[in-house]
């Protein structure tokens, strides 16, 4: 779409968790104040006011064009979609990379690396650790850490070794031995081979695993937790020793380096 002349007005609806609105008025973006998880009601009605109130306070009476998230769940991008006509949606993890070519004020070619826990993928998988390449206007997605199945959906991330188990049946295929990994958990475990699964490249999903592995945090009690206590204990530690992984046509698989986890070869 060409806005010949005059500069467009475009209202970008932000993602579900920790969002942000923002608005641009000729040169300049106005980014919003921050809203927790939309799912609450309260926040998602924080949300709307805040969209009517950028609209207003800056006397906008048309909006040009509102980017949304591409997630087609995303209470955000639904309001998008409902709200307005003219609406572009955007893939979480290349708004990541643009992002920061916009704050640095890039313009060239080059190559990007984009780690988070979730946003839903072009092909429909959730994306997480993803390495793009941008050459004049376009931002194509050239490899990624491998894809995983990953069991119990949300809850998964809320309870790690979840997501731990998931991958070491996703690895091995055996589930008893998975269940011998977590005995406290088995009741749940075994119920994997007759559960759906995701697919995901998601390094925060991969985070989660190994601090499920190595006995760090099994559930988190606020977001992100487990990948923080990894953290805190990796710092205490000085080793130069490399676990074993393998990359194959841009696809960084970590299966070996779980396998050498579980073990204890660390």
């Amino acid at each position: 779409m060409l806005f010949k002349g005059v500069k467009p007005n475009i209202l970008a609806l932000g993602a579900d968790m920790k969002n942000n609105i923002a608005i641009s008025l000729k040169d300049t973006v106005i980014l919003s104040q921050y809203t927790p998880d939309l799912s609450n009601y309260e926040n998602y009605e924080q949300f709307n006011k805040k969209v009517n109130d950028f609209l207003s306070f800056f006397d906008i009476k048309k909006v040009d064009m509102a980017i949304c998230d591409s997630h087609p769940n995303y209470l955000s991008s639904n309001y998008a979609r409902q709200t307005f006509t003219n609406v572009f949606e955007v893939q979480h993890h290349k708004a990541h990379f643009a992002s920061v070519l916009m704050e640095h004020n890039h313009r060239g070619d080059c190559i990007g690396i984009v780690l988070d826990g979730t946003g839903f993928g072009d092909d429909g998988n959730i994306w997480g650790g993803e390495f793009f390449v941008k050459m004049d206007k376009t931002i194509k997605r050239i490899g990624h850490i491998k894809n995983m199945k990953l069991y119990f959906g949300e809850k998964a991330i809320k309870e790690p070794y979840r997501i731990a188990a998931s991958y070491i049946y996703d690895i091995t295929d055996d589930i008893e031995y998975v269940k011998s990994l977590f005995s406290d958990y088995t009741d749940v475990i075994e119920l994997m081979p007759k559960t759906p699964y995701l697919i995901t490249s998601s390094a925060g999903r991969l985070f989660d695993a190994v601090s499920a592995l190595l006995n760090i945090k099994h559930k988190n009690t606020f977001e992100a937790q487990s990948a923080m206590l990894l953290e805190y204990e990796a710092k205490k530690h000085k080793t130069s020793k490399i676990l074993d992984y393998k990359i194959d046509n841009f696809v960084v698989d970590f299966s070996m380096t779980l396998k050498q986890l579980q073990k204890g070869a660390i």
